[in-house]
């Protein structure tokens, strides 16, 4: 149960607009390419480990700084799943398809605005014994401040007592703390963030995540920042 959370969040947190899509993913500069690997934890204080496999991430943007695909890979390097490029209606995303690594759909994901600080998504799932459900994701200030899971709550078995999630940022806006809530809105889990490397540009480069009070997992993220004249330069 506590990967479905952390998946479920670190994949909620992509969800809102704005004119570029950097600030979604705590990034700042123009950043061409951003990758997240995750490391398991070991000792105390928490150190890397192995790769997990379980969630390592490529993100690509164009040079207006909206997000143009990504992909997810496993523990060896090879492709586990992918994203068409976004659809896109009046600058606000519109529809995504995920891929599994065979090019087969696994999911449709549908994206509506019914007021300023709300967007809803619908998912369709196209593999079997995995449901179709849909969540509705609050603003505040531009960033995501709560999201609802319908249809059975979160869209892992594993996970249906957690009905909503809240969002805590720092005040560089990156996040900070998700708490999970089921039905009679009792705190059932939190998920903690801390930083603990950044760029010259502050860009967080490393982070550590706290399940319920323990560290869990180590997130490491490298990119590839667009300079002027197009050359790109790795960080």
């Amino acid at each position: 149960m506590k990967k479905f959370i952390f998946l479920i969040a670190a994949a909620t947190v992509t969800l809102h607009t704005s004119a570029s899509e950097y600030a979604r993913h705590g990034l700042r500069g123009k950043v061409k390419s951003c990758s997240v690997t995750i490391y398991a934890v070991k000792g105390i204080p928490p150190e890397k480990d192995e790769p997990t496999g379980y969630l390592n991430d490529r993100l690509t943007f164009d040079e207006a700084g909206l997000l143009t695909g990504s992909e997810t890979f496993g523990r060896y390097g090879l492709q586990t799943g992918r994203k068409t490029v976004p659809e896109r209606e009046n600058g606000k995303i519109t529809s995504e398809t995920h891929y599994d690594a065979y090019g087969d759909v696994i999911s449709q994901w549908t994206y509506s605005y019914p007021s300023a600080n709300v967007i809803k998504c619908d998912v369709i799932n196209c593999v079997d014994n995995i449901r179709n459900y849909s969540h509705t994701i609050t603003l505040r200030k531009g960033c995501i401040a709560r999201a609802d899971y319908h249809a059975g709550g979160f869209p892992y078995a594993a996970a249906d007592t957690a009905t909503f999630q809240t969002y805590t940022y720092d005040r560089d806006g990156n996040v900070s703390k998700f708490e999970f809530f089921n039905k009679k809105e009792e705190i059932i889990g939190t998920t903690k963030f801390v930083y603990t490397q950044f760029d010259r540009t502050g860009n967080w480069t490393e982070h550590i995540v706290y399940l319920n009070g323990k560290p869990a997992i180590i997130a490491s993220r490298e990119y590839r920042i667009l300079l002027s004249r197009g050359c790109l330069l790795t960080a």
